[in-house]
Protein backbone atom coordinates (compact mmCIF):
# COMPACT_ATOMS: atom_id res chain seq x y z
CA UNK A 1 0.00 0.00 0.00
CA UNK A 2 2.85 2.76 0.81
CA UNK A 3 4.74 1.39 -2.45
CA UNK A 4 2.36 1.67 -4.33
CA UNK A 5 0.56 5.13 -2.85
CA UNK A 6 3.91 6.74 -3.62
CA UNK A 7 4.05 5.26 -7.06
CA UNK A 8 1.25 7.48 -8.38
CA UNK A 9 3.30 10.67 -8.20
CA UNK A 10 6.01 10.09 -10.91
CA UNK A 11 3.38 9.32 -14.28
CA UNK A 12 6.25 11.46 -16.02
CA UNK A 13 4.97 13.27 -18.82
CA UNK A 14 7.53 13.18 -21.63
CA UNK A 15 7.95 16.73 -23.18
CA UNK A 16 10.05 19.78 -23.15
CA UNK A 17 9.20 23.19 -21.38
CA UNK A 18 10.69 26.56 -22.44
CA UNK A 19 10.02 29.42 -19.75
CA UNK A 20 11.25 31.86 -22.38
CA UNK A 21 8.51 32.12 -23.68
CA UNK A 22 5.22 29.98 -22.88
CA UNK A 23 5.18 26.78 -25.22
CA UNK A 24 2.75 24.48 -25.25
CA UNK A 25 3.96 21.09 -26.76
CA UNK A 26 2.21 17.80 -28.33
CA UNK A 27 4.85 15.53 -27.38
CA UNK A 28 2.88 12.62 -28.31
CA UNK A 29 4.31 11.95 -31.57
CA UNK A 30 7.42 11.79 -29.85
CA UNK A 31 7.16 9.44 -26.99
CA UNK A 32 9.31 6.70 -26.61
CA UNK A 33 7.42 3.18 -26.37
CA UNK A 34 7.88 -0.31 -26.26
CA UNK A 35 8.58 -1.45 -30.22
CA UNK A 36 10.21 -4.40 -31.98
CA UNK A 37 9.94 -3.76 -35.34
CA UNK A 38 12.95 -3.93 -37.66
CA UNK A 39 13.45 -0.62 -37.70
CA UNK A 40 13.28 0.23 -33.84
CA UNK A 41 15.57 -3.03 -33.74
CA UNK A 42 18.04 -0.84 -36.02
CA UNK A 43 17.96 2.69 -33.89
CA UNK A 44 19.04 0.30 -31.08
CA UNK A 45 22.06 -1.30 -32.65
CA UNK A 46 22.64 2.55 -34.02
CA UNK A 47 22.75 3.49 -30.23
CA UNK A 48 24.61 0.83 -29.08
CA UNK A 49 27.47 1.48 -31.63
CA UNK A 50 27.39 5.09 -30.97
CA UNK A 51 27.76 4.12 -27.12
CA UNK A 52 30.63 1.58 -27.96
CA UNK A 53 32.49 4.76 -29.71
CA UNK A 54 32.26 6.84 -26.55
CA UNK A 55 29.32 8.97 -27.10
CA UNK A 56 27.34 9.80 -23.27
CA UNK A 57 24.30 10.76 -24.43
CA UNK A 58 23.78 7.21 -26.36
CA UNK A 59 24.29 5.70 -23.03
CA UNK A 60 20.88 7.84 -21.89
CA UNK A 61 19.12 6.80 -24.87
CA UNK A 62 20.17 3.38 -24.23
CA UNK A 63 18.90 3.19 -20.97
CA UNK A 64 16.01 4.50 -22.09
CA UNK A 65 15.28 1.72 -24.89
CA UNK A 66 15.76 -0.96 -22.37
CA UNK A 67 13.11 0.99 -19.76
CA UNK A 68 10.68 0.91 -22.54
CA UNK A 69 11.42 -1.94 -24.40
CA UNK A 70 12.31 -0.02 -27.60
CA UNK A 71 14.13 -2.24 -30.28
CA UNK A 72 15.21 -4.84 -27.21
CA UNK A 73 13.15 -6.63 -24.57
CA UNK A 74 12.31 -4.55 -21.96
CA UNK A 75 15.21 -4.87 -18.92
CA UNK A 76 14.86 -2.46 -15.89
CA UNK A 77 18.73 -3.38 -14.87
CA UNK A 78 19.83 -2.64 -17.79
CA UNK A 79 18.32 0.42 -18.41
CA UNK A 80 19.97 1.12 -15.20
CA UNK A 81 23.49 0.18 -16.19
CA UNK A 82 23.54 2.36 -19.09
CA UNK A 83 22.18 4.99 -17.25
CA UNK A 84 24.28 5.24 -14.13
CA UNK A 85 26.94 4.51 -17.47
CA UNK A 86 25.90 8.02 -18.61
CA UNK A 87 26.12 9.81 -15.52
CA UNK A 88 29.34 9.14 -15.00
CA UNK A 89 30.33 11.21 -17.81
CA UNK A 90 27.58 14.01 -15.91
CA UNK A 91 24.72 13.69 -18.24
CA UNK A 92 22.08 14.64 -16.19
CA UNK A 93 18.92 13.29 -17.56
CA UNK A 94 20.37 10.17 -17.03
CA UNK A 95 21.59 11.15 -13.36
CA UNK A 96 17.56 12.05 -13.02
CA UNK A 97 16.09 9.32 -14.73
CA UNK A 98 18.72 7.08 -12.24
CA UNK A 99 17.63 8.22 -9.11
CA UNK A 100 13.38 8.20 -10.55
CA UNK A 101 13.76 4.10 -11.56
CA UNK A 102 15.16 3.71 -8.11
CA UNK A 103 12.27 5.62 -6.51
CA UNK A 104 9.36 3.95 -8.37
CA UNK A 105 10.71 0.83 -9.16
CA UNK A 106 9.54 -2.55 -7.12
CA UNK A 107 12.61 -4.10 -8.23
CA UNK A 108 15.04 -1.56 -7.70
CA UNK A 109 13.38 0.49 -5.26
CA UNK A 110 16.82 1.92 -3.44
CA UNK A 111 16.13 5.13 -1.36
CA UNK A 112 19.54 5.87 -0.86
CA UNK A 113 20.51 5.16 -4.41
CA UNK A 114 17.56 7.79 -5.85
CA UNK A 115 18.40 10.47 -3.50
CA UNK A 116 22.63 9.96 -4.81
CA UNK A 117 21.39 10.10 -8.02
CA UNK A 118 19.24 12.85 -8.30
CA UNK A 119 21.76 14.72 -5.73
CA UNK A 120 24.46 14.36 -9.14
CA UNK A 121 21.39 15.86 -11.51
CA UNK A 122 20.59 18.89 -9.07
CA UNK A 123 24.13 19.71 -9.11
CA UNK A 124 23.58 20.74 -12.64
CA UNK A 125 21.04 22.36 -12.19
CA UNK A 126 18.00 19.90 -13.28
CA UNK A 127 15.37 21.68 -12.03
CA UNK A 128 12.86 18.65 -11.80
CA UNK A 129 15.72 16.97 -9.27
CA UNK A 130 15.33 19.98 -7.38
CA UNK A 131 11.79 20.01 -6.34
CA UNK A 132 11.76 16.14 -6.06
CA UNK A 133 14.78 16.33 -3.58
CA UNK A 134 12.99 19.27 -1.85
CA UNK A 135 9.77 17.10 -1.35
CA UNK A 136 11.60 14.25 -0.65
CA UNK A 137 13.54 15.92 2.36
CA UNK A 138 10.03 16.90 3.96
CA UNK A 139 7.67 14.12 3.37
CA UNK A 140 9.45 11.69 5.62
CA UNK A 141 8.59 8.91 3.91
CA UNK A 142 11.44 6.99 1.98
CA UNK A 143 14.31 9.41 3.68
CA UNK A 144 14.94 11.01 7.32
CA UNK A 145 13.10 14.17 6.91
CA UNK A 146 15.40 16.94 7.19
CA UNK A 147 13.73 20.49 6.88
CA UNK A 148 16.33 22.69 6.20
CA UNK A 149 17.61 20.81 3.27
CA UNK A 150 14.94 20.42 1.87
CA UNK A 151 13.85 24.34 2.04
CA UNK A 152 17.49 24.57 -0.12
CA UNK A 153 16.15 22.42 -2.92
CA UNK A 154 12.76 23.71 -2.90
CA UNK A 155 14.30 27.42 -3.17
CA UNK A 156 16.03 26.96 -5.90
CA UNK A 157 13.21 25.36 -7.61
CA UNK A 158 11.32 28.18 -6.55
CA UNK A 159 13.93 30.78 -8.28
CA UNK A 160 13.62 28.39 -11.23
CA UNK A 161 10.41 28.87 -11.29
CA UNK A 162 9.19 25.37 -11.29
CA UNK A 163 5.74 25.48 -12.43
CA UNK A 164 4.89 22.71 -9.65
CA UNK A 165 6.64 25.31 -6.24
CA UNK A 166 3.28 27.10 -5.49
CA UNK A 167 1.13 23.19 -5.35
CA UNK A 168 3.85 22.01 -2.64
CA UNK A 169 4.05 25.57 -0.93
CA UNK A 170 0.28 24.98 -1.15
CA UNK A 171 0.66 21.33 0.70
CA UNK A 172 3.19 22.35 3.03
CA UNK A 173 0.86 25.08 4.51
CA UNK A 174 -2.13 23.10 4.42
CA UNK A 175 -0.34 20.76 6.93
CA UNK A 176 1.03 23.97 8.87
CA UNK A 177 4.60 23.15 8.25
CA UNK A 178 5.38 26.44 5.78
CA UNK A 179 6.70 29.05 8.60
CA UNK A 180 9.65 30.92 9.01
CA UNK A 181 10.99 28.26 10.88
CA UNK A 182 10.83 24.98 9.20
CA UNK A 183 11.79 27.42 5.79
CA UNK A 184 13.06 30.41 6.46
CA UNK A 185 14.43 30.68 2.96
CA UNK A 186 11.16 29.69 0.46
CA UNK A 187 9.10 31.58 3.36
CA UNK A 188 10.96 34.61 3.00
CA UNK A 189 10.03 34.74 -0.91
CA UNK A 190 6.82 34.15 -0.95
CA UNK A 191 6.41 37.24 1.41
CA UNK A 192 8.33 39.55 -0.92
CA UNK A 193 8.58 38.15 -4.32
CA UNK A 194 6.52 36.61 -7.42
CA UNK A 195 4.13 34.46 -6.08
CA UNK A 196 0.32 35.72 -5.65
CA UNK A 197 -2.63 34.26 -3.93
CA UNK A 198 -5.96 33.22 -5.97
CA UNK A 199 -9.49 32.88 -4.73
CA UNK A 200 -9.32 30.12 -2.85
CA UNK A 201 -6.14 31.78 -1.04
CA UNK A 202 -3.80 29.52 -2.70
CA UNK A 203 0.06 30.41 -3.67
CA UNK A 204 -0.13 30.68 -7.82
CA UNK A 205 2.28 32.28 -9.89
CA UNK A 206 0.97 35.18 -11.44
CA UNK A 207 -0.55 35.16 -14.98
CA UNK A 208 1.24 37.44 -17.90
CA UNK A 209 -1.75 38.39 -20.40
CA UNK A 210 1.05 39.74 -22.91
CA UNK A 211 2.40 36.28 -22.85
CA UNK A 212 2.12 34.83 -26.43
CA UNK A 213 1.01 30.93 -26.06
CA UNK A 214 2.35 29.06 -28.78
CA UNK A 215 1.67 25.61 -29.24
CA UNK A 216 4.20 23.22 -30.98
CA UNK A 217 4.03 20.18 -32.01
CA UNK A 218 7.11 17.46 -31.60
CA UNK A 219 8.69 15.67 -34.10
CA UNK A 220 8.17 11.97 -34.79
CA UNK A 221 10.65 9.89 -32.33
CA UNK A 222 12.57 8.44 -35.23
CA UNK A 223 13.58 12.61 -36.69
CA UNK A 224 14.35 12.37 -33.23
CA UNK A 225 16.34 9.84 -32.97
CA UNK A 226 18.09 10.72 -36.66
CA UNK A 227 19.47 14.13 -35.75
CA UNK A 228 20.67 12.55 -32.08
CA UNK A 229 22.87 10.01 -34.61
CA UNK A 230 23.99 12.60 -37.24
CA UNK A 231 25.11 14.52 -34.01
CA UNK A 232 27.59 11.48 -33.13
CA UNK A 233 29.34 11.74 -36.60
CA UNK A 234 30.88 15.38 -35.30
CA UNK A 235 35.00 14.55 -33.65
CA UNK A 236 34.57 13.68 -30.15
CA UNK A 237 36.83 16.28 -28.37
CA UNK A 238 35.50 14.41 -24.89
CA UNK A 239 33.31 11.61 -24.12
CA UNK A 240 31.48 13.63 -21.76
CA UNK A 241 32.01 16.41 -19.08
CA UNK A 242 32.11 16.66 -15.44
CA UNK A 243 32.00 20.16 -15.15
CA UNK A 244 29.00 21.72 -13.57
CA UNK A 245 28.04 24.09 -16.24
CA UNK A 246 27.69 21.44 -19.08
CA UNK A 247 23.59 22.73 -18.53
CA UNK A 248 20.33 20.18 -20.07
CA UNK A 249 20.03 22.79 -22.58
CA UNK A 250 23.23 22.05 -24.03
CA UNK A 251 22.37 18.50 -24.61
CA UNK A 252 20.32 17.24 -27.37
CA UNK A 253 19.29 14.07 -25.34
CA UNK A 254 17.61 15.90 -23.01
CA UNK A 255 15.45 17.69 -25.47
CA UNK A 256 13.88 14.46 -27.09
CA UNK A 257 11.11 13.47 -25.49
CA UNK A 258 12.96 10.19 -24.10
CA UNK A 259 15.69 12.37 -22.83
CA UNK A 260 13.09 15.08 -20.66
CA UNK A 261 11.68 14.22 -17.53
CA UNK A 262 8.77 17.12 -16.57
CA UNK A 263 7.22 17.46 -13.42
CA UNK A 264 4.03 19.51 -15.53
CA UNK A 265 1.88 16.62 -15.59
CA UNK A 266 2.19 15.11 -12.28
CA UNK A 267 -0.47 14.45 -10.04
CA UNK A 268 -1.21 16.99 -7.32
CA UNK A 269 -1.32 14.65 -4.85
CA UNK A 270 2.46 13.65 -5.30
CA UNK A 271 3.12 17.41 -3.75
CA UNK A 272 1.03 17.09 -0.37
CA UNK A 273 2.38 15.67 3.12
CA UNK A 274 1.20 12.44 4.31
CA UNK A 275 -0.67 12.63 7.47
CA UNK A 276 -0.99 10.43 9.85
CA UNK A 277 -3.60 8.86 8.51
CA UNK A 278 -2.25 7.87 5.23
CA UNK A 279 -3.78 10.39 2.99
CA UNK A 280 -2.07 12.84 0.50
CA UNK A 281 1.67 12.45 0.13
CA UNK A 282 3.93 10.89 -2.30
CA UNK A 283 2.26 8.78 -4.61
CA UNK A 284 3.65 7.61 -7.52
CA UNK A 285 3.73 4.75 -10.38
CA UNK A 286 4.98 5.35 -13.61
CA UNK A 287 5.99 4.70 -17.06
CA UNK A 288 9.02 6.94 -18.37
Amino acid sequence: MFKKSLLTFFSVFLCFNSQAVNIVSSPKSSELSACQTELCQTYFHKFKLAAKRGHSEAYTTLGQFYYNGYGVEKDEAQALKYLKKASKYGEPAAQYKAGLIHLISEQHLDAKESVKYLKKAAFRDYKDANILLGVLHFNNQFIEQDLAISDSYLIRAYREEHPKIPEVINALERQGLFNQTNFPMLFATTLTDKLEKNAQNEFVWPKDEDIEVITVTSPPITDILDQQLLSYRKHIKTTGSRLKGKQCATSIGCHIAIGRQGLEGFPSSFLGVRDATGSGGLSARSSF
